[in-house]
């Protein structure tokens, strides 16, 4: 990937979102809204014990940070945008560029991302750090694995959501893919719940899923709950998902082109 020839959609992507600052905000309280509400309900259980299935009040708080910073960060604009061009016909002039459309849209989320991901950790943080004290589940040796991670999860989130918008070319509405990829995603990636907390089968079957990278395994890595050795060992995990869904992806979109009905143009 050629990233000089893909840096102009990830700079309009910049220019929209800061434009279009009512809707980015909008967004984000409401992102902001549904964490405030996961704090307060965890914060009533906390009230009762001190630990619970080995989670303390600040490794809760931090936990909800992440996950809120993820969900506020890469939220379904990458597969909505998919979904409005098949629907107005502008995918047409998309793919008659001589340009990779995953590659665009991985730079237009980028772009979008880079705002959302500020604000977010702005307010994610500020809240967190309120409510929480960071000096008793961070550890500074962690924090370089938990970027490494944070980025790997990023990318794992983008190629999940880039491929409910080619499932978009099959139907002539996407709502229903964006609510059902966001669904399972929030599910299996541990955003609503951390994983440990579910029973073991269900456990095992998102160990076999890419999802569980996304929010559960960066959040383990930043509260320092595996050895240095195992969070290596999780890395490869993300990285190889990541390889295999870029590809997966690429050899999707080949069918999916094929397929694609254009409405409107």
């Amino acid at each position: 990937m050629n990233i000089l020839k893909y840096r102009g959609f990830t700079r309009c992507a910049i220019s929209e979102k800061i434009n279009y600052r009512s809707r980015l905000l909008l967004n984000l309280a409401q992102s902001g809204i549904e964490a405030a509400a996961t704090f307060f309900l965890w914060r009533t259980l906390f009230n009762e014990q001190s630990v619970i299935n080995g989670y303390t009040w600040n490794n809760m708080v931090f936990y909800i940070m992440i996950a809120f910073i993820m969900n506020a960060t890469l939220g379904y604009g990458t597969e909505s945008n998919i979904s409005n061009k098949v629907l107005s016909g502008s995918i047409a002039m998309d793919l008659a560029k001589p340009l990779s459309f995953q590659h665009m849209c991985f730079a237009e989320t980028i772009g979008s991302s880079l705002v959302e991901g500020i604000l977010a950790i702005i307010t994610g943080g500020g809240i967190a750090l309120l409510l929480g004290d960071i000096t008793q589940v961070f550890a500074l040796s962690y924090f370089g694995l938990f970027l490494i991670s944070f980025v790997l999860a990023f990318t794992i989130k983008f190629l999940i959501s880039y491929f409910a918008g080619l499932c978009c070319f099959f139907t002539s509405n996407g709502y229903g893919v964006i609510y059902l990829r966001q669904v399972i995603t929030d599910v299996f990636s541990g955003a609503l719940l951390p994983l440990s907390f579910y029973p073991l089968w269900f456990q095992k079957l998102s160990n076999a899923l890419p999802f569980q990278s996304i929010v559960y395994l960066p959040t383990q890595i930043f509260l320092g709950r595996i050895a240095v050795s195992a969070a290596w060992k999780l890395l490869g995990v993300q990285l190889l998902w990541v390889i295999f869904l870029w590809w997966f992806d690429r050899l999707f979109f080949h069918l999916a082109v094929r397929k694609i009905t254009i409405h409107g143009g």
